[in-house]
């Protein structure tokens, strides 16, 4: 996902998805749609652990999408927007919606 939505290829390790440590010269916006990612996969994972299914791809991406809400409600309570991280986000949205199609 993060490929098809950043044009980048990243190394994902075990300490960027455990962490959150992400090595590389990226700019800001990607490293934050990253995190905004890797914690939604690690919430979907942590709401799903006990049971014998791991979390639904669809599953994954709401989630995601409803931690990009979350931060955009922060973002407008400390009077800033980060437009590009929200329109990248949009692209995994529109991104998900045609694949279900």
């Amino acid at each position: 996902w993060i490929k098809e939505i950043t044009t980048f290829q990243i190394d994902l390790k075990a300490e960027t998805f455990f962490l959150g440590i992400i090595k590389g010269n990226y700019t800001k916006e990607i490293k934050y749609l990253i995190l905004h990612i890797i914690t939604a996969v690690r919430l979907a994972l942590a709401q799903c652990w006990k049971g014998d299914l791991m979390p639904t791809e669809s599953l994954i991406i709401q989630k995601i999408y409803n931690y990009a809400e979350v931060d955009k409600l922060t973002l407008k309570l400390k009077e800033k927007e980060d437009l590009q991280v929200l329109y990248s986000l949009g692209k995994l949205v529109q991104m998900d919606n045609n694949r279900n199609q």
